[in-house]
Formats: structure tokens, C-alpha cells, sequence
């Protein structure tokens, strides 16, 4: 059943790859029953976390949030010694995209201080830039999108919706700022630092001037 449940994975991988999400969705599905079936609690979150990774990359983000927050709280529950850090960011980042009025920063920052070492860190930043642009501060949300755009042109398989999310943000700071001034804000993002990052998309500081180009 193990063996059958890592194949499931497997499966599913290679559907997100291809962009056939729904597909993704039933062998993750199926990757969850067999860890179930065996009593393995800890492949059997991890599962529901890439279940809810599959939705999200299909866009049904209420599902997604649903098996996401499943996920954490049991691999929290059981003391997950791993798995647990990309089920958080790829949280943070659906309740983003969905518009929660709840506070994701904490989840993003939590996130962020696990993955940043292994230059994974688009999720958590990223979601925290669009926590920033439905509350209004699209210089901040530009800034950060910059430097999430990097981390994510370093991944070698990135899912089909993070360029999405960065594609929606430009639009919606273009729709309120001149194309330029946007493209000025992208930029700086590109250069900077982690420090710089955690800063102002976890403790407040002000965004960085940018020289006019």
C-alpha cells in the first residue's frame, strides 16, 4: 500500500506538471486513501496537503482551503517532523488569492522563515503581497510580487496559477497606477534582499523609494 501510495504521488506530480490539475486532484486523492488505509496519519496529511495543492492550481480555492487547513492542523496535531512548511505556505497563499479579510501574514511568515533557505520562498511572499494589494498598499504588493517573480523563474516546476497571480496583481496596480510607476515598483522588487523582503512584508517597515528610470 506504501509503495502503491507513492506511485499515486508520483501520478499526480506529473499531472500538476502538465497542467492537468482535476487529474492531479483524484491521484492525490488516491495517494491519501492508501496512507489511510494503512494508518500512516503523517503520509496521509501530506497527501491532503497536495490534494489541496491540486485544487488550488485548478482554481476551485474554497475546496482548496478546506483540505489545506486540514492538512496543517493534522500535521500539526501529530508533531510532523516535515511536510508541514509547504502545506502552510501553499495555505497562506490560497486564502490570499481568495480575498480572506483574516490575517494570513503570520502563516506567510511562518512559511517564509522554512523555505527561504531552500529558495522556495515564492509562496509565502507572494501571498503576502496579495494580502497587501486587497487591502489597498500597491506599492507594497508590487514591490514584493518583484521579488517573488525571481524566486519563481528559479523553480524548475512552477505551478500553472503562480504566474497567474503574478499576471492578476500587475493588472490590478496598472488599473490605479500609471504602467510606468508599476514597472519602476517590479523592478526594485527584483533586487531585493530577503532582509529587505521581511521587513516590510512582516514587520511593518516602509517600503523602499524608488528612483524614477
Amino acid at each position: 500500500l506504501r509503495k502503491q501510495a507513492a506511485l499515486a504521488a508520483t501520478q499526480g506530480g506529473y499531472h500538476l506538471h502538465f497542467g492537468r490539475a482535476e487529474q492531479a486532484v483524484a491521484a492525490f486523492e488516491r495517494q491519501r486513501e492508501l496512507y489511510h488505509r494503512v494508518g500512516a496519519e503523517l503520509g496521509e496529511y501530506i497527501a491532503l496537503g497536495n490534494v489541496g495543492s491540486a485544487q488550488l492550481d485548478a482554481g476551485d480555492l474554497n475546496a482548496a482551503v478546506d483540505s489545506l487547513q486540514r492538512s496543517v492542523d493534522g500535521l500539526r496535531r501529530i508533531n510532523a517532523p516535515y511536510g508541514w512548511e509547504h502545506r502552510v505556505g501553499k495555505l497562506a497563499i490560497a486564502r490570499a488569492w481568495r480575498g480572506d479579510a483574516a490575517d494570513i501574514l503570520p502563516l506567510a511568515r511562518e512559511a517564509f522563515d522554512f523555505l527561504r533557505s531552500s529558495g522556495r520562498s515564492f509562496t509565502p511572499v507572494m501571498a503576502a503581497a496579495m494580502q497587501y494589494a486587497h487591502r489597498g498598499d500597491l506599492k507594497r504588493a508590487i514591490l514584493l510580487a518583484g521579488h517573488a517573480g525571481i524566486v519563481l523563474d528559479r523553480d524548475s516546476s512552477p505551478c500553472r496559477v503562480d504566474r497567474e497571480m503574478l499576471q492578476w496583481l500587475r493588472k490590478r496596480a496598472t488599473a490605479v497606477h500609471p504602467e510606468s510607476t508599476v514597472a519602476e515598483w517590479w523592478h526594485a522588487g527584483e533586487c531585493m534582499t530577503d532582509a529587505q523582503v521581511i521587513g516590510f512584508a512582516f514587520e511593518g517597515a516602509s517600503p523602499p523609494e524608488v528612483a524614477p528610470t
